[in-house]
């Protein structure tokens, strides 16, 4: 709710309130929304394929085995 309230514009938005705002406009498309969540989680998706075994490490490195 935070980001609704401080980021006034469209051009500010993040994925989550542009799926949000999309959705709502949309809502009888619900192939289109999907597609556009879909879309929204690629990026994510792609950075922890590439940086899973950084961040695996990074989490285990203070578990004491």
């Amino acid at each position: 709710m935070l980001p609704l309230i401080l980021l006034n514009g469209q051009d500010q938005w993040t994925l989550p309130l542009g799926v949000m705002n999309f959705s709502g406009e949309f809502v009888r498309d619900q192939a289109l929304t999907l597609a556009f969540t879909v879309s929204a989680m690629v990026p994510a998706v792609i950075f922890y394929a590439l940086a899973e075994r950084n961040i695996v490490t990074g989490l285990t490195a203070g578990s004491g085995r």
